[in-house]
């Protein structure tokens, strides 16, 4: 299943809510949010860091708040570090930042965020299918090399019984 790391501001948590739903009916992901998953005594910077790494694509939900957090800006450099997909949301009107200039990403309009947000999960939908015939093809080249293996065995068996 597509891991999907969601950044956002916590400002923007009812949107989150909007889209982490969207998102899991659309595309049937995982999706990670930090504020779910509480862990007292671990530090917030850490347990993001390795929740961007574990993730296969982040999506990130830019808005004029988002724009101003440092948590969101780090998320987005870590996951340009981890080399992750990068899906961002950007609402109308708001810059992106560096690092995402140049991307294609999906506009938000504030009035009608589900627009937005179901395009965001096709892709993801779309991503979640290669991710599921690129695991098929692994793991029938897997089934091959152990048919090879298994084969060479016998064969050395066989050979070392003349």
């Amino acid at each position: 299943m597509l891991k999907v790391f969601i950044s956002f501001s916590g400002s923007d948590r009812a949107l989150v809510n909007y889209l982490e739903k969207i998102t899991r009916a659309i595309a049937g992901v995982a999706v990670y949010r930090f504020d779910h998953d509480v862990q007292p005594g671990v530090r917030i910077a850490e347990k993001v860091k390795r929740a961007i790494r574990s993730a296969h694509v982040v999506v990130v939900l830019l808005t004029r708040s988002a724009r101003k957090s440092a948590w969101v800006q780090q998320e987005i450099g870590i996951a340009e570090q981890a080399g992750r997909v990068i899906v961002p949301i950007v609402e109308r009107g708001v810059d992106a930042p560096g690092v995402l200039e140049g991307r294609e990403y999906v506009e938000l309009d504030a009035a009608d965020p589900a627009g937005a947000f179901r395009r965001a999960a096709k892709y993801l939908a779309k991503l979640e299918t290669r991710l599921q015939a690129k695991r098929a093809s692994d793991r029938k080249a897997a089934v091959a090399a152990l048919a090879l293996i298994g084969g060479a065995i016998v064969a050395i068996g066989a050979a070392s019984k003349r």
